[in-house]
This record gives C-alpha cells, structure tokens and sequence, in this order.
C-alpha cells in the first residue's frame, strides 16, 4: 500500500480518530500473530468522512460541483456523487434502477447551469419503492429545522408523467421510514420555483430531504 498511517488493535473493530471532514481514506488490513508471522495486505477498502453540519445560511447547491465517475455518452452523462449529499435508492435491479437520483449533466434539462438532478420512477418492481435526495445535515442546536424554508426549481419530463415530489424531513438518512412529509408537489413540464416552509414540523430530525413519487421529475 501507498504511505500511511497504522494502527494496531487486538479487537474486531477500533475508532480512527484525527480524520478531517469529508475525505476519502483508504484502509487495508492484515494480521499480526508475531514479528515474524503476518499476514498480506488486504484489498484496499475506502470510505468518505461525514461533512460538517449546516450551521450558516443562506445554503445554496447548483449542483455543478459533483463528483464521481462520468458514465454515459455525450448527449446522456451523469455522476451518481453530490458532496456532502446523501441519496437513498431501494432498488432491487441493478444499473440506471440503483443509480436515481443522480446528477444529470445535459444542459437540455437544466434551469442554469449544465447539470441538474435527475430523478427517475416507475411501476417496474425492480425500480425503487423509495427514492430520496437527502441534503447535508443541519445543525438543529443553532438552526432549528421548523425556521428553516427550502427553495428549489422542478419541472416533470414530460405531459405523461404524473409524479409527484414530497418535500420533508429525515431522522436517519439510512432509514426511509424516518422520512416525514411536510409538502408534496406536482411539477409541470415548465421549471417553477417552490418555496416549501418547515414551520409545522414538530420532529427532532435534521436531514431536509426530497422524495421522488412516480414516475419522473428533474430537479435544479
């Protein structure tokens, strides 16, 4: 492995402390019987530290910043990363299924810029029962979420789809049955602003997030 740092324990498990805020780190394994007893390396692993909390606003995401691995043509491109983002996707197919919501670079279907959100529903049962767009976590001690009020512009593909988006809030980004409604939406074909306002939100969750209902909706 490239240079690093090590660590020793003698458990199944052990905390990694000094990491910075959103960063991918790299770890490998191996085992130490005695000086002269170890085993290889492992097949490197990684994983991306948490970004710190929303504590100032006004927050603002164009989408413009995404990383990850570009797939798809010219006319048809898109990553599957927005920093500091979460997504959750139930998908029981594999491909494009697993990969909604992600961030579409055709500037076709932008409001401004070249990349938007692109979220994409259907009955098919190997597309997914629950697909969020889950923004960064808020610092609720300093920002309470019930204050806050989110502003985003939406439009549908197109005159056939029927989707709704359903704005809320999640305690566990992992969890989708902590999501808690606050306001659905039906886009039409032209973007429009919507202005959604938390103050009848009572819970303790700090994860504002969007839903997609079926079928299809882009998002900038």
């Amino acid at each position: 492995p490239e240079q690093m740092t090590t660590v020793e324990a003698t458990t199944n498990s052990v905390t990694l402390t000094g990491l910075q805020t959103s960063t991918v780190y790299n770890v490998y394994v191996k085992a130490i019987c005695s000086a002269s007893d170890q085993s290889l390396w492992s097949v490197k692993c990684n994983f991306r530290t948490e970004c710190n909390p929303i504590s100032s606003l006004p927050y603002t995401m164009g989408f413009e910043s995404s990383e990850g691995t570009v797939v798809g043509n010219s006319n048809n491109r898109y990553v599957d990363y927005i920093p500091c983002w979460n997504k959750y996707n139930d998908a029981t197919g594999i491909g494009s299924a697993a990969a909604y919501p992600y961030t579409y670079m055709n500037e076709l279907y932008t409001h401004t810029g070249t990349r938007c959100v692109y979220f994409f529903q259907t009955t098919q049962t190997n597309y997914a029962e629950n697909q969020i767009l889950i923004l960064p976590r808020v610092n609720t001690t300093e920002i309470p979420i019930n204050t806050l009020r989110l502003k985003f512009w939406a439009k549908k593909f197109s005159s056939n789809n029927v989707g709704t988006l359903v704005v809320g809030v999640m305690t566990d980004p992992q969890d989708p049955s902590s999501f808690v409604e606050v306001e659905t939406i039906a886009p039409t074909t032209e973007y429009k602003e919507y202005s959604i306002p938390f103050y009848m939100y009572a819970g303790n969750g700090a994860y504002v997030a969007i839903k997609c209902d079926r079928p299809a909706v882009d998002i900038d």
